[in-house]
């Protein structure tokens, strides 16, 4: 079951109201029964054991008890409540059996056993003595165990009444509240489930459990951000709890943020080794990290080929012949014109442009296009080496100065179709559609 039965069983009651008045401690009782032993005095000395959670001292005791007094219900419940916490859930049935043969009407009894039945995973027999004991006193602890036995047997509808009833009756119980979320969240239900776990993250705001558990509520509805916030401060407040990490990791994952989710899963792992669930998740999210990685580098791959094909220079097309006049005028002697001006250093030009395609292949775009500038500044007519400047530009996304240096490439070289190819990706992502059909029209 869930939660735990939080009854006392009714301690034998001391000889006077004097004694009552004033508790003693396990040394008084140990002296007082070295003189004069009583079942009374057995008891009352068990109990205060099982409160130390020293439950085998406690069991000792109650039998002790017990042989003295084999007519009194007290010790017997006791008993069964040490055999209980000691996971000797059988022989602890057996104490409250007999409990109840003295004392029919003893809703302790009843309760405990129930209890005690819903730990072996008898829950059809535990919700029978949790409704008897709710019968005879009713209580927060028989709702709330009644309520888990009804949520093991898949009756959620009851489990949620048994929880709601329980909170009108103890409306700062932050477990009850807990509970409830976890029924609604199993509905699918997941608005109710956020408006409770909202309510114990108020009740208790430096409890992670609630805000890890308000996050699962926050992922379920979409609304991640919320969900990784509170799974972050349940990783604050609680560092080590793995729980925590495994929960932000596989949101991470969830979202397609692997790197993210495997350092958290990592974390994880550390903390609880031999949690297979981590395991697992952290295995698929490096999974995915190698996926994402091949394909990048496939990604990269292409776009040096592509770079390859783009920055090699286009054989000049043949002149088209002219057709041949019949008869012909003599031309006029052709006027002198001064001779172009040659390159700066073409030779220089071609090497810097040779330099700046082979960073371009390496992805250091920056350094090739200094060096591409380098040849442009050594031949200024060089159409190849604007062409490959603008496309380092275009994939740094400077769009603005790769155009610029494409419309140059163009006007240099107007038949320079690799320089509208690139001209037209460019002018796409700058918005203008138009142009860019135009330049892919150039294409051949």
């Amino acid at each position: 079951m869930v939660l735990s039965a939080q009854a006392q069983p009714p301690a034998a009651q001391p000889a006077n109201s004097q004694q009552a008045a004033a508790p003693r401690s396990i040394d008084d009782l140990t002296t007082a029964l070295k003189s004069s032993p009583t079942s009374a005095l057995y008891a009352e000395r068990a109990s205060l054991y099982l409160a130390r959670g020293n439950a085998r001292e406690a069991e000792d005791d109650y039998s002790a008890a017990i042989r003295m007094r084999l007519d009194e219900p007290g010790p017997w419940v006791g008993r069964g409540r040490s055999r209980t916490a000691l996971g000797k859930f059988s022989a602890a049935i057996d104490d409250y059996d007999q409990a109840i043969r003295l004392k029919p009407d003893s809703s302790v009894a009843f309760l405990e056993r129930g209890y005690a039945y819903g730990k072996m995973g008898d829950f059809q027999k535990a919700i029978q003595d949790l409704s008897r004991s709710q019968d005879l006193q009713p209580s927060i602890a028989t709702l709330t165990l009644r309520g888990s036995a009804y949520q093991a047997i898949d009756q959620p509808a009851k489990a949620i009444a048994d929880f709601t009833a329980a909170l009108a009756i103890a409306p700062g119980e932050t477990q009850l509240y807990m509970a409830r979320a976890n029924v609604f969240a199993s509905l699918g239900n997941h608005v109710s489930a956020l408006a409770d776990r909202d309510q114990v993250v108020r009740l208790r705001p430096d409890w992670a459990e609630a805000y890890l558990a308000r996050g699962g509520s926050y992922h379920q509805l979409g609304r991640h951000d919320e969900g990784l916030k509170d799974r972050s401060e349940a990783i604050r407040l609680k560092p080590g709890l793995a729980e925590a990490w495994l929960a932000r990791g596989s949101a991470y994952y969830l979202l397609g943020r692997y790197d993210e989710a495997f350092n958290d899963l990592d974390q994880a792992a550390k903390l609880a080794p031999a949690n297979q669930e981590i395991l697992t998740v952290r295995a698929k999210a490096s999974e995915e990290m190698n996926k994402k990685a091949a394909a990048q580098e496939l990604e990269r791959q292409k776009t040096l080929a592509l770079l390859n094909e783009q920055t090699k220079p286009k054989e000049p097309e043949p002149p088209k012949p002219q057709p041949v006049a019949a008869a012909v005028e003599p031309a006029p002697a052709p006027k002198p014109v001064s001779s172009p001006k040659p390159a700066l250093n073409a030779k220089a030009a071609e090497a810097h442009n040779q330099k700046g395609r082979e960073l371009l292949q390496q992805g250091k775009y920056a350094e090739a296009i200094e060096e591409l500038s380098a040849a442009i500044d050594a031949n200024p007519g060089y159409s190849l080496a604007y062409n490959a400047r603008g496309f380092a530009r275009y994939l740094i996304k400077d769009y603005k100065n790769a155009l610029s240096d494409l419309d140059e490439a163009i006007r240099l070289n107007p038949n320079y179709q690799n320089a509208y190819q690139n001209r037209s990706i460019v002018r796409k992502v700058m918005g203008d559609t138009a142009g860019a059909a135009a330049d892919r029209a150039q294409v051949k």
